[in-house]
């Protein structure tokens, strides 16, 4: 009987054993980019520049175009994926490149760049982010929707240094894009210190 015993202990202690070594590291996950849903910020106003019809931008977001591009860049609040709030983004001619901008910091580690977008039809858009110093692209991806389907965009990439960066989705052809949940997520092991005590 003191045997059973004896070994149904051992048994349990490299059970436990095994199961420290499994769950010695876990990976926690940041989001870095602020107002990463768009729910912060004024959904509708009236701004008239030479272009015709401008929404606001959710806080702590810019509009950017380049090129020639006719285009907007308004926050609304009709079809999120999540939340309440979304970016729609209007192309209204083939020239240049139309973009919403969010600037972050980066600093060393591996990361997953991920967003939720729609379209009204099939479409390729751009994903891309820099660096401000220097500008250079550090991811640059082409993406293609189907229609009416909101579809979620995952690119891992990682980083050796600390370094100020811009979030730049957008349109350089004719069409409409939804965007919603755009995020920066760092990835990072925290070790764990078990207490195994004894039986």
């Amino acid at each position: 009987m003191f045997t059973h015993v004896m070994d149904y202990r051992l048994i349990s202690l490299n059970i436990a054993l095994i199961l420290l070594v499994m769950g010695a590291g876990d990976l926690l996950a940041q989001n870095i980019v602020s107002n990463s849903g768009f729910e912060i910020g004024k959904v509708f106003a009236r701004l008239t520049d030479a272009k015709g019809f401008r929404g606001k931008m959710p806080e702590e977001w810019y509009d950017q175009k380049e090129g020639g591009a006719e285009a907007k860049v308004i926050l609304t609040d009709k079809e999120a994926h999540s939340g309440k709030r979304f970016l729609f983004i209007e192309h209204k001619n083939d020239d240049g490149y139309i973009n919403p901008n969010k600037k972050i910091k980066i600093e060393p580690g591996d990361y997953t760049f991920c967003f939720w977008a729609k379209s009204d039809k099939e479409i390729e858009f751009s994903a891309e982010l820099y660096c401000e110093t220097d500008w250079s692209i550090l991811v640059g991806e082409s993406c293609n929707l189907k229609s009416n389907i909101w579809t979620r965009f995952e690119f891992p990439t990682s980083f050796l240094k600390t370094f100020p960066a811009s979030i730049q989705i957008g349109l350089r052809v004719k069409g409409r894009l939804w965007l919603d949940d755009v995020e920066l997520i760092r990835r990072k092991e925290v070790k764990k210190i078990v207490n195994i005590q004894g039986f």
